[in-house]
């Protein structure tokens, strides 16, 4: 007997993560990887389902793939450790410095394989980068963060003189806070973007594959319940914050400065689930913009973002979701990723090399239970 998809998700997280988040009642997070926010409406739950097979959909010929394309599903690149994880894998980006722009409206990267599955520069004169695929569990408690909230942790000119100068992302005054450079407004967005920049399929809101052809290849009710699922994926699963090694660890991270930065927590607002309007999530981002120093930067500047600033990637999952860390994939573990941080992150680096060993053990497992 074959499981259906998501039976078969549960089944294979019931072995990888033996624990639940204990955050907040109602909880935005689930017992494992790749399920839904607890509570959901019936309706909601349905699409979340169907939604599941979507994003797991292999494109063919048939339904859009290409002309140009990266994978065949999104679940190719989001797998670990379930479906709307994180990649593995680092990826060589190729980005074009001819006058065409990709769907958000800045430098075109993508890694642009043909159908047989040769890769090619030859169309442009590009220069390379490397990606990792970042997670996407939580990102629809992320949209619900107020922009209110977002924009009273921005300090464009440090003005309270802590180094810590984080702006706000975007493109074409989009308020941006999805993708490595916050370029991306929203899920509808970032989904839309996926599927022609990834997949060469076409949608609703971009009918356009650098063709003749304008046919849209993905309907809008697919389109929907993609939305869906990722904006109903829970938030990945974590340790009781009544754990005292995590209590004790966080406190480390405070005292440290990661905690400018890599905010703790935010209330939600606003959210298609009703009841967690209020509730207090752990995700450990500001969502802005911030100066890594020239030994990060990758030379892209999308959107608001310069080539050496990139939004605070959300810390809840750390331990599920790699390694490698960072952008690029470049650090083997979290103290490598660490160390590797400069711009803004100087001083907090500096305190970090100064910490005594016991400290450094609180760190490392407070970061590997959020």
């Amino acid at each position: 007997m074959t499981l259906p998809f998501h039976t078969f998700a549960l089944v294979t997280a019931m072995c990888i993560v033996p624990f639940a988040g204990v955050h907040a009642e109602p909880k935005t997070s689930a017992p494992y990887f790749s399920e839904p926010l607890p509570d959901l409406a019936p309706n909601q739950l349905r699409d979340f389902y169907v939604g599941m097979e979507r994003f797991s959909h292999f494109y063919g010929p048939d339904d859009g793939l290409g002309p140009l394309f990266n994978e065949h599903s999104c679940a190719t690149c989001h797998a670990i450790p379930l479906a709307g994880g994180a990649g593995l894998s680092r990826s060589t980006f190729v980005q074009q410095k001819s006058g065409h722009k990709n769907a958000a409206g800045g430098p075109n990267f993508a890694k642009f394989l043909l159908a047989n599955g040769t890769q090619t520069t030859s169309r442009f004169d590009p220069s390379l980068e490397l990606r990792r695929p970042p997670s996407l569990h939580g990102l629809g408690l992320l949209e619900a963060i107020p922009t209110k909230d977002i924009l009273a942790g921005a300090d464009p000119l440090d003005v309270n003189g802590d180094g810590i100068s984080g702006r706000v992302g975007g493109t074409d005054g989009s308020f941006g806070r999805f993708g490595w450079k916050a370029s991306v407004s929203s899920i509808s967005v970032f989904n839309a973007q996926a599927l022609i920049n990834e997949h060469g399929v076409t949608s609703d809101l971009y009918p356009e594959d650098g063709t003749d052809n304008e046919t849209i290849e993905i309907s809008t009710e697919n389109r929907r319940v993609l939305d869906a699922f990722v904006t109903f994926l829970a938030a990945p699963p974590a340790l009781p914050r009544t754990n005292h090694d995590v209590i004790d660890g966080e406190q480390v991270f405070s005292e440290i400065g990661c905690a400018a930065c890599h905010t703790p927590s935010h209330k939600l607002a606003e959210f298609e689930v009703p009841h967690l309007n209020g509730v207090q999530i752990y995700p450990y981002t500001d969502l802005l913009l911030h100066d890594m120093g020239v030994d990060l930067a990758d030379g892209i500047a999308e959107g608001e973002a310069t080539a050496q600033e990139f939004r605070t990637p959300p810390l809840w999952g750390l331990k599920y979701l790699g390694p490698p860390y960072l952008h690029d994939g470049r650090a083997a573990d979290v103290d490598s990723a660490i160390r590797l941080h400069g711009g803004e992150a100087d001083q907090s680096v500096q305190r970090y090399l100064q910490l005594e060993q016991p400290e450094l053990d609180l760190l490392i497992r407070f970061l590997h239970s959020i």
